[in-house]
């Protein structure tokens, strides 16, 4: 029971005198002058409480219940340290606090943050601006507000008084709550598992108590009226009542004038709901007793308690009267800022629906087929698995949210009368609405009738709104405006959408970020009604979005820790077609991977796709984590249908780009992404320090099914089709059919420098890149810095990652400029001789933007090498060299212990019997390292060496040199027949290795892109013709040549390589065209354990799959 003591005669600011189930706060005493940062420590605990005669453990704060008080003043900067010592994730809510370019600090689970996980902290750093009165906090993930809340109280500057009577005191702050006998998270998980409307609940409470008209509840505002000063943290002109409604989510301070003389009497405080909907609710009471002191105490024992008289539970007519009294001060201290002009209109359905129930279960929603749903103009929101506000910042929305919410309902009715069968299955989605900032909203949101009106409490984050109108029945957009309230509407966070009407709301989108809208009732807000804005950011730095805290909690965009990746099919339209194709957490590209040097990633890849799967990280040396290496049947076995796997291992010693890929079949054709390994903390490039960073991943587009295509070429020998289309960034660009707006678009200030990222994740090209007149400054391949070189076009093998600094130009030109790749092929074969294209296009001048409004820019167009250019690569090829500094040394192998020569090549297999075949002369197309084609195993080769089971797995007799010699660049020899074999070489622990790849002219010369895996190699000699054993080393540059993890065999010539086998493990070596690869040019190094601790590879993990 809650009980306070009153002196007569003098007011008090009493807060939240509030008749509903809600949370809401007070004023309390006052602090020290001058706005200060001010520290708390939130310690997210069990704590065992009794109510209604049960004990039950319950997630608090700081073992509290209600929680701590937060007391600040307007001005102050808050710095709170929430540790988690709970087994539920956890994230707080600071309710009402706009949270002005601080949205990392708002708190929603997956909004602006991923949830404090077990034993970690996250602290929350923001600044209360232009603020004053009381607001509060909660958890804000799952039910955990349940009983993680309490009160955040913003006293006005010093000096500054309150524009009503100052009160004699500040009470304590009065917090309305519910209370469950039942674990609340087992509710709402049950719930949402059946359909069905989760239990009401037990008890209200105020401050934590349920009162005297409960079971178990000891015994102890009757006959006095109140004057409402303030709602949601803002002034509004007082008046006075004897009732007041309040939602979940608001806040309301009240000026109680106790009578002037003792009464001899004592006033319960009582609350209870106004419930509007079809749905049960708890209709009981929680009370709380007003009592006045006694001159002398003793004098009376037994006072009368009276009674408070309460609207009827369904008194929408109170309701109504009461909210339209409320009204902003709208003076010169306090001036009602009401956008009068609009610039976005948004009209928005609210309220309930279905769902259908999955197959095989029954469901307990309205029907035993279907399951409660609540939505946004029928959008119900998916919660995503990666904050939106990260995904926004680092630009990576593919996969994680789309901007198509819609402006209006997508199906329109009389949204209060008789619902049509259409209406009741809502959508489902994770969609936002993108704002321009300072963008002036106009937003209507309408009750639908949809299961029956309700009223529901709309709480929008990162702002306050005008409610400009209300009204009931369908909204007249050409009548009801005009009795908008423009003048003194009151100002809010949180406002009740009437049952069976509408209200009408303005804000001035000024805070940059992602902001989350949802019904306070929490029941709605698990079923889907949410939804999210995006506020882009404005042009000025004090209107942009800082970087993210570095302490924020991780997601799969930024890790240390990746909980995540799911392989999903995903319907994707490029060149006019529609097809389902094989995504990481439905991206396409993939998600890209943030880290720094020194970072352990763990990443939990689980499949949902009917292929079997693996992941490479392309370029991370696995330094005794060959286990996470990922090519299929050579480090393990994939990853089979509903299985999953943890990828496990630290970035050491790289900084840079790499990529992450499919390493089973072609499904890299569609599954990869960026990883973007920063330079430890504290540590700056070894280039100027760009403006902004962007990745651009090449890619090749097949409208035909990739594996189907593969599948058939290998059956009957061919070579498959060749890609539609090359892509960048996922999308085709202008050159093709269909594809204008699938163009990628970089768009760039005047005079700043940008890194581009680029990464070759196609399939079976080479590419030239260039942009149109601009200059390129290469500072990075395969994630090694290089000593920089300016170029025009970029040569870049698939696998191979190049990052270049462009220099825009210091005044914005009147032209766009074409930003153009295209293949650099030296076979016979067919290639698909496209260009893919994107759009540099620079920010324009208020001037300059307003005169080409009238007339369309010029695009100018790159000069590119023709397709065959050999001379070019090579002379591009050789301009690349490592920095050989003493910070960034080129540790070239001097001396070599095993040298190799390695043809690489194309060759046939013979026709099997009784099968035609489409390749040379009936044979069947195929390739190999001297000349042995590799013929992939059955189980993982790592597993078959570490358990020493290679006996019908592998043999160790690779051949050191070809077979039989000829002349390798000349005309081949009769025979073109391969061996095949799954062969190994096998070499001691840091065993310093030269090896030498010939092209051959079997079939035909071509260039090769062959990667190895494990491993950086210096690339210390190239050239044309046959290798000369003899004069060639001479040549050799062993001081600063470029190191890399895949390198571009010349068509025609050689390249010689070296590297220290100081990673023990079984290591991939393959044509990193994908065809290539198919055909078995490939075979794997096993290099030997060392003696020390730290030489040898380590166990597999538990979970590691099974073939």
């Amino acid at each position: 029971m809650a009980a306070y003591s009153l002196l007569p005669s003098p007011a008090l600011i009493f807060c939240v005198f509030l008749f509903s189930f809600s949370t809401t706060l007070s004023l309390l005493p006052g602090l020290a002058l001058g706005s200060v940062t001010r520290h708390y420590k939130f310690d997210i605990k069990m704590h065992n409480v009794t109510r209604l005669c049960q004990t039950k453990s319950i997630v608090t704060v700081n073992g509290q219940f209600p929680g701590p008080r937060i007391i600040a003043r307007e001005g102050d900067r808050l710095i709170i340290k929430v540790t988690n010592h709970v087994s539920n994730n956890i994230s707080i809510h600071w309710h009402g606090i706009r949270q002005l370019q601080s949205g990392w600090a708002d708190g929603p689970a997956y909004i602006t943050q991923c949830p404090i996980k077990t034993g970690q902290s996250y602290v929350y750093n923001f600044t209360i601006t232009g603020q004053r009165g009381t607001l509060w906090w909660h958890a804000h993930i799952s039910w955990l507000r349940a009983t993680a809340y309490g009160p955040l109280v913003i006293l006005p500057k010093p000096g500054v008084p309150f524009p009503f009577p100052k009160p004699h005191k500040q009470v304590y702050p009065l917090i309305f709550g519910e209370w469950f006998n039942a674990d609340t998270e087992a509710i709402i998980n049950q719930s949402l598992q059946t359909g069905a409307g989760p239990n009401v609940s037990d008890a209200y409470t105020i401050n934590g108590l349920t009162g005297p008209l409960y079971n178990c509840s000891a015994k102890a505002v009757a006959n006095h009226s109140v004057t409402v000063v303030e709602v949601d943290a803002v002034y509004i002109k007082p008046f006075k009542t004897d009732k007041l409604l309040i939602t979940p989510g608001q806040t309301t301070n009240i000026l109680l004038k106790t009578k002037p003389f003792f009464p001899n009497a004592s006033f319960y405080m009582f609350a209870r709901p106004y419930a509007t909907g079809l749905g049960s609710f708890d209709n009981s009471t929680v009370a709380g007793v007003l009592e006045y002191d006694q001159a002398q105490p003793t004098m009376i024992k037994n006072l009368p308690l009276f009674r408070p008289s309460l609207p009827a539970l369904n008194d929408t007519a109170f309701a109504f009267n009461y909210t339209t009294r409320l009204r902003s001060l709208a003076n010169t201290q306090y001036p009602a800022n009401v956008p009068q002009n609009v610039d976005k209109r948004f009209f928005f359905t609210v309220g309930l629906g279905t769902n259908p129930c999955p197959q095989n279960q029954v469901c307990q929603g309205p029907t035993n087929t279907t399951k409660f749903s609540a939505t946004v103009n029928n959008i119900s929101f998916i919660l995503p698995s990666t904050a939106l506000l990260q995904a926004h910042f680092f630009g990576q929305s593919n996969g994680v949210y789309t901007t198509d919410f819609p402006v209006t309902p997508s199906i329109k009715f009389n949204y209060t009368g008789f619902p049509s069968n259409q209406t009741v299955t809502v959508m489902n989605g994770t969609k936002v609405v993108v704002l321009p900032f300072n963008a002036s909203v106009e937003l209507v949101l309408q009750d639908t009738s949809i299961l029956g009106n309700e009223s529901h409490p709309l709480h929008l984050h990162g702002f306050n709104f005008f409610v400009v109108g209300q009204g009931f029945g369908n909204y007249d957009p050409n009548k009801d405006p005009k009795n908008f309230n423009l003048v003194d509407p009151v100002e809010r966070n949180t406002v009740g959408v009437i049952s069976g009407g509408w209200v009408a709301l303005r804000f001035l989108a000024d805070n940059p970020g992602v902001w989350f809208m949802h019904c306070h009732f929490e029941v709605h807000i698990s079923w889907g009604l949410r939804m999210a804005w995006i506020v882009s950011d404005g042009d000025l730095p004090n209107q942009k979005l800082p970087p993210p805290p570095a302490d924020l909690p991780k997601s799969l965009l930024f890790p240390k820790i990746l909980c995540g990746f799911s392989f999903l099919m995903q319907n994707v339209t490029r060149l006019c077609q529609t097809k389902s194709i094989v995504t990481v957490n439905g991206q396409f590209p993939g998600p890209r991977i943030i880290a720094r040097e020194g970072d352990r990633l763990l990443i939990k890849v689980v499949n949902h796709v009917k292929y079997n799967i693996t992941l490479h990280w392309h370029g991370i040396r696995q330094l005794r984590s060959g286990w996470a290496d990922g090519p299929a049947y050579i480090t393990q076995c994939p990853i089979q249908t509903g299985h999953s796997y943890v990828y496990n291992f630290t970035v050491t010693g790289q900084r840079g780009t790499l990529f992450w890929h499919a390493h089973i079949s072609w499904l890299r054709a569609t599954v990869y992404g960026p990883i973007v390994i920063l330079p430890k903390k504290h540590v700056p490039y070894p280039f100027p320090q760009p403006f902004k960073e962007v990745p651009i991943i090449f890619g090749e587009w097949w409208k035909t099914d990739t594996e189907k295509m593969i599948s058939q070429a290998l059956k009957t020998g061919a070579a498959p089709n060749v890609s539609d289309a090359y892509t960048i960034n996922g999308l085709p660009g202008p050159s093709y059919n269909c594809s204008v707006k699938d163009t990628f678009k970089l768009k760039v200030k005047p005079g700043k420098t940008y890194l581009l990222r680029m990464i070759n994740a196609a399939l079976n090209d080479e590419l030239f890149f260039s942009i149109a007149n601009h200059t390129l400054t290469v500072v990075e391949t395969d994630a090694v810095y290089v000593k920089p070189f300016k170029t025009k076009v970029v040569l870049i093998t698939p696998g191979q990652t190049t990052n270049v600094l462009l220099k825009v130009k210091s005044k914005a030109p009147n032209a766009n400029f074409l930003i153009a790749a295209r293949p650099y092929a030296t076979g016979p074969a067919a290639f698909d001789n496209t260009t893919t294209a994107g759009i540099l296009e620079y920010e324009q001048s208020a001037s300059s933007a307003s005169k080409n409004k009238t007339r369309k820019l010029t695009l100018l167009k790159p000069a590119l090498p023709r397709f065959n250019d050999t001379n070019f690569a090579t002379k591009f090829s050789n301009q690349i060299r490592s920095l050989a500094t003493a910070k960034f040394p080129a540790n070239v192998p001097k001396k070599v212990d095993r040298r190799f020569f390695f043809t690489v090549g194309l060759g046939l297999n013979p026709c099997p019997k009784n099968q035609t075949c489409q390749g040379p002369n009936s044979t069947m197309l195929a390739a190999s390292i001297n000349n042995v084609s590799f013929v992939q195993p059955n189980v993982s080769l790592l597993q078959a060496h570490f358990f020493n089971k290679s006996k019908g797995v592998y043999t160790t007799d690779f051949p050191a040199n070809p077979p039989f010699k000829f002349n390798y660049t000349g005309t081949p020899p009769k025979n073109l027949m391969v061996s095949s074999g799954t062969k190994v070489v096998a070499l001691p622990f840091n065993s310093r290795v030269e090896v030498v790849m010939q092209d051959t002219s079997i079939v035909a010369a071509e260039s090769h892109p062959l990667h190895l895996h494990g491993f950086n190699f210096f690339v210390v000699g190239q050239g044309f013709g046959n290798f000369d054993p003899n004069k060639d080393p001479a040549k050799f540059n062993l001081v600063d040549p470029a190191e890399r993890n895949t390198v571009g065999v010349p068509s025609g010539g050689w390249v010689a390589i070296r590297f220290l086998a100081d990673n023990p493990g079984v290591w991939f070596m393959h044509c990193h065209l994908e065809v290539h690869t198919s055909w078995g040019l490939k075979m794997a190094w096993l290099v030997m354990d060392g003696k020390g601790h730290k030489q040898k590879l380590q166990p597999p993990p538990p979970d590691l799959p099974k073939c």
